[in-house]
């Protein structure tokens, strides 16, 4: 059989010999949540297993809630609410726009500590990505961010759902609107 995939990428064969074993994972926990990936490439496939990591809670920062001019602050950063059922799915319910007295002012990331920077969920792969057309996202790498343009169009009402596990974000809802929604009431 093949060595324990758990934590490291092993490398798959195409099955030539009925008696091979295929792989196991050691050590496995039925409280927790494995993440599973076959990578295909081309003559050479991997296999990984991960443990998924589990947060309380998630943060959006970056521009559009900075309330201070200048740079980014951590005390802006907006909770996202935890599903209920889910512990690796997340939503951002409220109103973003760019903020031009900000630093980076269309540019947001999800921390998972309003106390520090890192680590921090960006857009998956190596440039910023349009806030509307997000998919998929990443824990750590370069700090990239998803963008709200400057033009004002991205300005509105947003629902954004996000699963840590499945290293998803998903814009559910956005109503435009001219009008600046407040953050907080007092």
């Amino acid at each position: 059989g093949l060595d324990d995939p758990m934590g490291q990428k092993i490398n798959m064969a195409v099955q030539t010999d009925t008696n091979e074993s295929g792989f196991s994972v050691k050590y496995v926990n039925p409280t927790k949540t494995y993440i599973i990936t076959l990578t295909d490439n081309g003559s050479n496939p991997t296999l990984e297993v991960e443990i998924a990591e589990t947060y309380n809670h998630l943060y959006l920062i970056g521009g559009p809630v900075n309330t201070s001019q200048g740079g980014w602050q951590l005390s802006d950063a907006q909770e996202l609410e935890k599903d209920t059922a889910n512990q690796y799915v997340f939503y951002y319910r409220g109103f973003l726009m760019y903020n031009s007295s900000s630093d980076e002012g269309g540019s947001i990331k999800i921390i998972t500590s309003n106390a520090g920077w890192n680590p921090a969920f960006h857009p998956a792969g190596s440039t910023n990505v349009a806030l509307s057309t997000a998919l998929r996202m990443r824990l750590e790498g370069a700090d990239t961010k998803w963008e709200i343009p400057a033009d004002g169009s991205g300005n509105g009402y947003y629902i954004i759902k996000l699963n840590t596990a499945m290293e998803t974000i998903q814009v559910l809802q956005f109503t435009p609107s001219n009008t600046v929604y407040p953050n907080s009431v007092y």
